[in-house]
């Protein structure tokens, strides 16, 4: 019994730490609508990130938790939902609108 117990026990540690490994949040870096290679996103490690839509740019700040990203200019705050798999970002807005990024 004291086998079985440490056999799951052992399975049930080393689940926790794959799941911790393989994280797809990592939205630090370019990233280039695939629809419109002008418009780059543009996320540092210090939460800041800036926005080149082609004719205009914006910057300000980030965060992310559960699948939101936080973005804040000018001390207004907008919340998407967004993923990462690989080197695909998607964003959603409100309206279920979504935007394809691919990383640089």
């Amino acid at each position: 019994m004291k086998k079985y117990v440490l056999g799951i026990f052992l399975f049930l540690t080393i689940l926790v730490f794959a799941s911790g490994c393989g994280k797809e949040d990592d939205i630090i870096g370019s990233w280039v609508d695939q629809n419109n290679p002008s418009y780059i996103y543009n996320f540092n490690d210090n939460n800041s990130f800036s926005y080149d839509f082609g004719n205009g740019y914006y910057k300000g700040t980030y965060s992310y938790n559960d699948g939101s990203l936080y973005l804040t200019i000018d001390g207004d705050t907008n919340v998407y939902e967004y993923s990462i798999k690989g080197d695909i970002l998607t964003i959603k807005d409100s309206s279920e609108r979504s935007i394809t990024y691919k990383k640089k």
